[in-house]
């Protein structure tokens, strides 16, 4: 199936979507809309670009900025619209959205974590709708697994942490900091996959003997 492939501009307010088909990757259609990404340098600048599941919004933190752009998204057109611009204190890097595409959940530069609901639709009740649900020391990464949990990875530690239950509200999400204990230490980053159904089932099958 075909697939949207989406990045922003720096020093402008530009967004591209590439449509991916079968036959190649297409043209990108272009949208100028919402906030324009300048300054700071290639590490402040960073902050991670997520679509919901349904592909109907797109949410762009700037970290440099303390700022995050959420966006509607027409799945059909490639076009960005109605920019809700929430303002932050810190600076947001990771950030990932839960499988019912309520709460979207970010990790700030110092290590809060963040959850907004954006099903509340305004700029005003979601900014008012924010709650700290932890404190993991320093910034990283936030992805959805196969499991429909959120993780994250602790800095220079062997666990990833876990957010449980990314569909409830408030503390009910149950973040796990020891979640997952891996073979060796984390840096801030986790793979960038396609968010759809990546571990594709297979007519492989195992005869036990």
């Amino acid at each position: 199936r075909d697939i949207w492939v989406i990045t922003v501009g720096y020093n402008s307010n530009k967004k591209y979507a590439f449509l991916l088909r079968p036959d190649g990757l297409c043209s990108p259609v272009i949208t100028e809309t919402g906030t324009v990404h300048y300054g700071g340098t290639n590490q402040s600048g960073g902050g991670q670009l997520k679509a919901n599941h349904t592909g109907s919004k797109v949410a762009n933190p700037f970290k440099y900025l303390k700022m995050i752009d959420i966006y509607d998204f027409d799945n059909s057109t490639g076009i960005f619209s109605n920019p809700i611009i929430l303002s932050l204190t810190d600076e947001p890097h990771g950030l990932e959205i839960s499988p019912n595409d309520q709460f979207m959940y970010i990790i700030a530069q110092g290590g809060n974590i963040y959850q907004y609901d954006i099903s509340l639709g305004t700029q005003s009740s979601i900014s008012n709708s924010k709650l700290t649900v932890g404190n993991t020391v320093t910034v990283g990464m936030l992805k959805i697994g196969p499991d429909q949990k959120i993780y994250w990875p602790r800095f220079n530690t062997n666990y990833l942490g876990v957010i449980e239950f990314p569909d409830l509200a408030g503390n009910s999400c149950s973040p796990n900091f020891t979640g997952l204990l891996l073979s060796g230490n984390t840096n801030i980053g986790l793979p960038n996959f396609f968010k759809g159904p990546v571990f594709v089932d297979d007519d492989l099958g195992f005869i036990e003997e």
